[in-house]
């Protein structure tokens, strides 16, 4: 019983944390990509998903120090 309570939580967690995800980084990633997209250099496209992956990764750290203290 205690195991099945600690899957579902689990899996409240992991549902919660896939949507927080979803709504932080989608919006960056049409962003980053509109900024590649339009940028006047290759330099300019390279920093635009640079900043992109950057931020990807630190939403992730904190998604998951979030969810993870919970």
């Amino acid at each position: 019983m205690a195991k099945k309570k600690a899957t579902e939580e689990e899996t409240i967690v992991s549902s919660k944390s896939t949507n927080t995800a979803f709504i932080l980084m989608f919006p960056a990633l049409i962003l980053a990509g509109m900024a590649a997209l339009y940028s006047a250099t290759i330099l300019g496209g390279l920093l635009a998903v640079s900043l992109a992956i950057y931020q990807f990764l630190m939403l992730k750290k904190f998604i998951e120090n979030y969810y993870g203290e919970r």
